[in-house]
């Protein structure tokens, strides 16, 4: 597997092939932050292809290479807010789950748990949602993890066990999971 770095230089020279695998690896990641801030699938699908977009025309001011995933996130964080902004829907999100709660093959048992564990997700602190979105969610290894929070690989765990901590009181606790 090819190093951002490398990749974002191969950008940078114009192979346009470099960016589609930036945005293969980091594309999951990007929309779960539009939506863990946005609560709105469809416009986090929206935001994440924007911040996308001016990812590549601001390739050229990425300063470090190697920092291309934390860079991105930073994107995806301003770009969230300008959003709020724009829309003036501060006070008005709704949190629309991540998965398909009308999905043929789930009862309403596994629909419960699962719509539980969204909102759990959604009280936890931001670095910690972010921490299960990328580790848990997007499936990216904990190397990408850490450097897309800047995090080191103890800094990183200690935030991941963290959240499995506060994520497990809050599935426990009745009062936390149904308000």
């Amino acid at each position: 597997m090819e190093h951002c770095s490398e990749l974002v230089e191969r950008v940078r020279a114009g192979d346009l092939q470099a960016f589609g695998i930036l945005y293969d690896r980091y594309g999951r990641l990007v929309r779960a932050i539009c939506y863990d801030r946005l609560g709105n699938q469809a416009d986090a699908e929206d935001l994440a292809q924007e911040v996308f977009l001016r990812a590549f025309h601001k390739l050229e001011q990425l300063q470090h290479a190697d920092q291309f995933g934390s860079w991105l996130v930073e994107i995806a964080r301003r770009m969230t807010i300008d959003w709020h902004r724009r829309n003036n829907a501060i006070n008005n999100l709704k949190m629309e789950p991540f998965f398909d709660l009308h999905a043929k093959d789930t009862d309403d048992c596994q629909l419960s748990k699962l719509e539980d564990l969204h909102r759990a997700i959604s009280r936890l602190p931001e670095r910690e949602r972010l921490a299960i979105h990328i580790f848990y969610l997007t499936e990216q290894p904990a190397p990408v993890a850490q450097k897309v929070l800047e995090l080191s690989a103890s800094g990183f765990y200690k935030l991941l066990e963290r959240a499995r901590e506060n994520l497990a009181k809050q599935m426990t606790s009745k009062k936390g999971i149904r308000q």
